[in-house]
């Protein structure tokens, strides 16, 4: 009797099936990495946003002299700050429209945050304790991947430099 060579119909069948258990356990990781990588990409850049944000924001607030409170619109989910710093002509101006953050400084605009990154919440809250004024920010953000978006909420606050440096016990 002669032996054929080869596999068995039943035997091509099984490694088939195996093959395909194993291609599909594996597309679907693949599938789960490349949408946990976009959730991550998208934090990053809700995060970057935000720092570039808060910092000029910070840097604009600590070097102003004082608020121009009638410019400006506190404790609103839509703020305006409107500073004023003798060395900038016009004063700076902090706002939120169609969803982005900006900033109007010697008649130029700039937009602070990210094109694909909104801003939910800019609420701006003004603190003064024995003369000396400070700003309170909290900004929430947004940014959108393709299942969904992610959101988070940030805070900071500032003293402005003409508030201490009138001030007597400094």
């Amino acid at each position: 009797m002669e032996m054929e060579k080869g596999f068995s119909l039943a035997e091509v069948l099984v490694y088939l099936s195996i093959l395909t258990v194993v291609l599909l356990i594996l597309i679907g990781s693949l599938i789960m990495m490349a949408q946990v990588q976009e959730r991550v990409v998208a934090g990053k850049a809700l995060e970057r946003s935000a720092v570039i944000s808060l910092d000029r924001f910070l840097r604009e607030v600590r070097l102003s002299d004082s608020i121009c409170r009638a410019g400006s619109v506190f404790d609103e989910s839509e703020s305006v700050l409107v500073l004023n710093n003798e060395s900038v002509f016009g004063g700076i101006r902090f706002y939120t429209d169609n969803g982005s953050l900006y900033i109007e400084k010697e008649g130029l605009t700039h937009r602070l945050t990210h094109k694909n990154t909104e801003v939910r919440e800019f609420i701006i809250t003004e603190i003064e304790s024995g003369g000396i004024e400070s700003i309170r920010v909290e900004v929430v953000l947004e940014h959108p991947y393709s299942d969904g978006s992610v959101e988070q909420r940030f805070f900071t606050t500032a003293i402005l430099r003409g508030s201490y440096e009138n001030h007597k016990d400094f």
